[in-house]
């Protein structure tokens, strides 16, 4: 059957050779569809609850992805030059691309009722020139509306924050390093050195850059241990040409298999790129060395290649068949870029294969001088690598038992160490400690309670939140969630409804005691959507879902 296929193979080699052009030019064209996806949804298999909640979270209440732009005083915020700067940076970046709503200090407006009783949203700061007592009295406002504090100014009141939410950008990192790069042009001429800059977009626009570079440096650095492994291997100029082909080719299959079925790259799935180089190349190398070694045996350099073919396929099969199953096991994880590292890996250890015994004997029936120079592998005149592997092999043989007990030894401290695993889910460990964006995390982290948004959602019927009696047990969840120390700055729902009360009726912020007169406050939190942002932000239109956030 193996000579079958291999005679098969040298007699076919023109038509084979052509449909190994063809596919690797059209998969060489896939690579163009090819897309580096970021967005926290590419972690979710498709139909996952989370995943489908989250779209939910979208609908309803726009992108939930924000940048927070920190301006550090050299003593208070509240003064005019300083409130003036953060009025203008406000300005400039609600007119920068793809920017849903900016927040800050100089256009935060609180929840008014006009004479007629109609809701109003009025700035709390309507002038930058602040007095003492002015400014103390927009600090009491601040602090004690709960979607401002612990928001937009820091407790020494020398930081204050500027809130900017993004439209939904989708899968389409360009658009967010569009973003990016316009906010940080507008801050750059009131920076000096007092204004820090984070959030999602930057976060998954640096993470975008990490995986570029992730299959620059690792798929170079591995494409030059590999070069070195032949070299050390072959020794000749054809015996590293012909792998490496094979191994370009075998990363252009890969790449082209991701592409044309629409699968993303995501920070996971990049390191398919370096196993891909560093598993093509064992088969390449067996090869080589066994057509080398029968060119001296057989009459013909024909027979040596058909002998070196049935001598290969078999073991290079169950080698990279058993490789490829192994991976294919990571299928049955619920991550979906782990899915996806498997269910490619595995391809392109196949594909790898498949240009191994076709690509290579068909190149040797052309150029049949032997690619690889056996070096000598006794005595004096042994290589290196020679000597060093004989060393190995008499270390084995001669220190059998303290081997065994050593490699014993090693695996019980391996066991033990297993409980010291943690499992993380914060996306910024994929930043080394002290790189910028751990820095920058750090910074907000202690000034603010972190970058990173906790969302929940709970859903209903329509209608179901203009119920009353729904909001005792919101008002029981959030007191839950703010219990929660990891939590910073929750708020939800029945702050929307608290703050309508309080302006309408001057009862403070509380809930309504009956549902006549929440009736009518619902009514009126319809009419003012334009005119208070959090409306928006926590109560959808048809009041079916209600939302809680914080950081």
């Amino acid at each position: 059957m193996v000579e079958q296929i291999s005679s098969l193979i040298l007699k076919r080699r023109k038509l084979i050779l052509g449909i190994v052009i063809v596919l690797t030019l059209g998969l060489g064209w896939a690579i163009t569809r090819l897309q580096i996806v970021t967005d926290f949804e590419a972690f979710f298999l498709p139909g996952d609850p989370d995943l489908q909640s989250y779209t939910e979270l979208k609908k309803h209440f726009g992108s939930d992805e924000f940048i927070l732009i920190a301006y550090e005083a050299p003593e208070s915020i509240f003064t005019k030059e300083t409130l003036s700067e953060i009025a203008e940076i406000t300005q400039r970046i609600q007119g920068a691309p793809n920017t849903a709503t900016t927040l800050s200090l100089t256009n935060a407006k609180e929840f008014k009722s006009t004479k007629d009783g109609l809701p109003v949203g009025v700035p709390i700061v309507e002038d930058v020139s602040l007095s003492r007592l002015g400014a103390a009295i927009v600090k009491t406002k601040i602090e004690e509306n709960p979607f401002y504090d612990n928001l937009l100014v820091s407790e020494d009141d020398k930081t204050a924050f500027i809130v900017v939410q993004m439209r939904n950008p989708g899968n389409d990192n360009f658009v967010r390093l569009e973003m990016t790069k316009a906010i940080e042009e507008v801050i750059a001429p009131f920076d000096k050195g007092n204004i820090h800059i984070a959030g999602t977009p930057i976060y998954l626009t640096e993470l975008y850059r990490l995986i570029l570079s992730n299959l620059v440096i690792l798929g170079g650095a591995a494409a030059l241990l590999v070069v070195l492994l032949l070299w050390l291997s072959l020794r000749s100029f054809t015996g590293i040409i012909i792998p490496i082909t094979i191994l370009l080719l075998s990363v252009v299959w890969n790449m082209g298999i991701f592409g044309a079925a629409g699968a993303p790259l995501t920070i996971a799935s990049s390191v398919v790129v370096p196993l891909i180089v560093a598993i093509s190349v064992t088969n390449s190398i067996h090869f080589l060395l066994a057509y080398t070694g029968f060119l001296d045996e057989e009459k013909t350099p024909e027979k040596a290649l058909l002998r070196a073919m049935t001598h290969i396929i078999p073991p290079a099969f169950y080698s990279s068949f058993t490789t490829a199953v192994g991976f294919l096991t990571l299928t049955s994880a619920r991550v979906l870029p782990v899915v996806q590292t498997g269910l490619y890996t595995a391809a392109g250890v196949m594909a790898s294969f498949v240009l191994t015994i076709t690509v290579i004997p068909i190149v040797l029936s052309y150029f049949p001088k032997a690619p690889a120079k056996i070096p000598q592998r006794e005595g004096e005149d042994a290589d290196i690598l020679s000597r060093i592997l004989d060393k190995f092999a008499d270390l084995n043989l001669t220190k059998a038992p303290f081997l065994v007990v050593g490699w014993l030894a090693l695996a019980i401290g391996a066991g033990a160490a297993i409980s010291l695993i943690r499992v993380e889910t914060n996306p910024l460990t994929f930043f080394k400690k002290g790189s910028p964006m751990q820095q920058t995390h750090a910074y907000f982290e202690e000034k603010l309670g972190g970058t990173l948004p906790f969302e929940m959602i709970v859903q209903g019927e329509k209608g179901d939140f203009k119920d009353l009696r729904n909001y005792a047990n919101l008002s029981r969840l959030e007191r839950y969630l703010d219990s929660i120390k990891e939590l910073h700055g929750v708020v939800g729902t029945p702050d929307v409804v608290r703050e309508v009360h309080n302006a309408l009726s001057g009862d403070g912020r509380k809930l309504p005691y009956d549902h006549s007169t929440f009736s009518g406050e619902t009514r009126l939190i319809d009419l003012a959507r334009n005119q208070f942002p959090p409306i928006n932000q926590f109560i959808d239109r048809d009041w079916s879902q209600a939302r809680f956030t914080s950081r």
